[in-house]
């Protein structure tokens, strides 16, 4: 197909800008990123789900709160990203937090070597990329910060869901458009 690379190019585009926004209007640091591929990763390898266009949205939203949540000094709340996303109400957003820490199986921690090995894949991608590696400080702070997370969110008692139909849309889901 002819047409496919300017398709593609496209929905680069489109993924590349909704990115931006969020990271701009939030102010959300490098490391969030960083974190927030790691986090995509294990809800793909723990649920077997795959992105598609009406869902890589609401995977990376999910996991850009639980990355801001877990690396960011001020408290961060869901009702922090409504100003960006009109249609969507907290509660919407509460979902897609519920239903991701459900899929990762309340697994929020990450190790420095996991970090180290997205901080490389995405330094690899961009020449644009100017983040530094994580100090020793930094490395304990990850450390500690994600697995307090994940302790808290464990005991919270969420209601647990085999499902990853919040995920996997029947059809066009109507917030994050």
């Amino acid at each position: 197909d002819l047409h496919y690379p300017l398709r593609r190019q496209r929905q680069m585009c489109i993924r590349d800008s909704f990115i931006q926004t969020i990271f701009n209007a939030e102010r959300l640091s490098a490391e969030c990123g960083v974190m927030c591929m790691a986090y995509i990763d294990r809800l793909l390898e723990y649920t077997h789900i795959s992105l598609h266009p009406s869902n890589w949205r609401r995977i990376l939203l999910g996991a850009l709160i639980l990355a801001s949540k877990v690396w960011e000094e001020q408290a961060v709340w869901n009702v922090d990203f409504l100003s960006l996303f009109p249609k969507v109400s907290v509660k919407d957003l509460n979902n897609i937090e519920r239903h991701y820490l459900n899929g990762l199986k309340f697994n929020v921690s990450l190790s420095s070597g996991v970090y180290a090995k997205f901080y490389f894949e995405l330094k690899s991608l961009s020449k644009k990329f100017t983040l530094q590696p994580l100090s020793e400080e930094g490395i304990k702070r990850l450390e500690e910060k994600s697995a307090g997370l994940e302790s808290s969110e464990r005991s919270r008692k969420i209601n647990r869901t085999q499902s990853h139909d919040q995920f996997v849309p029947k059809s066009r889901p109507h917030i994050i458009d």
